[in-house]
């Protein structure tokens, strides 16, 4: 029985996948029909994922998705402006912004690579929101916000240091970092 819900949480990875999924091909779509306009160049560019990255952040910080603390059938909401809550969304922002700033690709790379530890150290290590509710099972909010800023966040760092990986690939690196939170690092 155990198993099956564990495989269940899984479950609920896939339709993320699927929609991210999508958009990349949208994106692709875009990038190869209408590649030669000026706004798929900006809408696809490093900048851009840069400030989608920025604004999804501060969107985690203002709905508390960025750092929860929710676990067990009792869920609550910590403050908005709790210390934990400033201080990790605060760094994330700040080395996202040195980083994705900074004219040197690979000081800038290496910042933006500090920051994927970082956050993967707070995502596996301090935030909840993965035991929630009478069935334990991960908080939906907390799942997508949180497959998606990790998207974001490696889409970023393959941009900035150049190495132009498929999107597939960052897709499925999500996924999979995703999952082992998920299947292993459940409180």
């Amino acid at each position: 029985m155990l198993e099956l819900i564990k495989m269940n949480d899984l479950v609920e990875l896939i339709p993320l996948f699927i929609l991210l999924g999508l958009l990349n091909s949208l994106v692709g779509l875009l990038k190869t029909r209408y590649g030669n306009h000026k706004i798929v160049s900006i809408l696809t560019s490093p900048r851009a994922v840069y400030l989608l990255l920025i604004g999804w952040t501060a969107y985690g910080f203002l709905t508390n998705l960025d750092y929860s603390q929710q676990w067990g059938c009792i869920i609550s909401h910590e403050p908005i402006f709790s210390i934990e809550n400033i201080i990790f969304s605060g760094i994330a922002i700040g080395l996202i912004s040195i980083g994705g700033g900074v004219s040197n690709k690979q000081i800038g790379t290496l910042i933006l690579l500090a920051e994927l530890i970082f956050w993967l150290f707070k995502l596996f290590l301090i935030k909840g929101g993965y035991v929630v509710g009478f069935g334990g099972v991960p908080s939906i909010e907390v799942l997508s916000f949180d497959i998606i800023a990790l998207t974001l966040r490696l889409l970023l760092l393959s941009q900035v240091s150049q190495l132009y990986i498929r999107s597939i690939w960052i897709l499925t690196l999500a996924f999979i970092i995703m999952g082992i939170k998920v299947q292993f690092f459940r409180w």
